[in-house]
Formats: structure tokens, C-alpha cells, sequence
């Protein structure tokens, strides 16, 4: 018996779903930056920096499995480097309670007053970027998949 084909076929298969695994993190990490680029210029929220914590650190992860595989950069904005690093070791926490989920996009806003900032004084701070990511993320998902599916297809 041949096998030749199967194996092939096989061989196929695993390109593809690589293919498509990466396809959908790239998607994620496309839609993590938008979002956060949204939310720390602004457009996406509204509130006042005093000491720039709360908007350095709004960021996002892509995980896999629990683990982070593309991360943002947590930049520090004024003198917000607590911000910085508190967000960066909410974004890690979270991942690790993903563990059994293929896929997850985290976006925070790491100081524990950001609840208070959006809920008591309704100012938005990460509820744009959610509305823009419930809108978009299928539509960012599927298209990335479908042209990278295409790919396969030609070939």
C-alpha cells in the first residue's frame, strides 16, 4: 500500500493549520493594538491623566493555552512607570487563567482605580475599546483566516 498521498495530505493539513494558528494571532494582536492605541490616545476613552499610571497601563496580550505570545508594550506616559509594570503583571496573572482556552485577547487598565474611574466619575476607560473589539474582532478574525485559507487554495 502507498501512502505517499496520505502523508502528504497530512503534511498539508499541519501547514494549514499553522498557517491559520498564526493567522488568528496576528488577528488578535491586530485588534489588541487598536483597541489600546484607542483607549491610551483617547479616542476611545475620556479621562485626565494627573500622573499617567492609569493610561500607562492600559495594554493587551495575546494568549495561547495560558501563555503570552505577543504582548504591548506597557509605555510609560508622564511619570506613570507604576502603571507600566502594574499592567504588564495584571496582563501576565490573567494569561495564566486562559490555560485551557485556545485564544484569548487581554486588554487592561492595570491601577484598581481605573473601575472606579470609569464606573463613579463615568469616564471611559477600557468600555470603548470592549464596544470596538465586540463590533470588530469577528469581522478581523474571519478575514484574516479567509485570506490566509486563500493562500492554501492557490497553491
Amino acid at each position: 500500500m502507498n501512502l505517499d498521498g496520505v502523508m502528504e495530505a497530512l503534511a498539508r493539513l499541519d501547514n494549514v493549520q499553522e498557517a491559520v494558528e498564526n493567522a488568528m494571532t496576528e488577528a488578535f494582536a491586530y485588534a489588541g493594538e487598536y483597541a489600546v492605541a484607542g483607549i491610551r490616545t483617547g479616542n476611545m476613552s475620556q479621562w485626565n491623566d494627573q500622573t499617567g499610571n492609569l493610561r500607562s497601563s492600559v495594554g493587551y496580550s495575546v494568549v495561547r493555552k495560558g501563555q503570552v505570545v505577543i504582548e504591548s508594550g506597557f509605555d510609560t506616559v508622564m511619570r506613570g512607570s507604576d502603571g507600566s509594570e502594574t499592567g504588564k503583571l495584571l496582563c501576565e496573572q490573567l494569561a495564566r487563567e486562559y490555560a485551557s482556552h485556545p485564544y484569548a485577547l487581554i486588554i487592561v487598565a492595570g491601577m484598581d482605580y481605573a473601575v472606579y474611574v470609569e464606573a463613579i466619575e463615568n469616564k471611559v476607560v477600557l468600555a470603548g475599546g470592549q464596544l470596538w473589539l465586540e463590533g470588530n474582532i469577528g469581522k478581523i478574525l474571519q478575514s484574516k483566516v479567509d485570506a490566509t485559507i486563500r493562500k492554501f487554495n492557490k497553491a
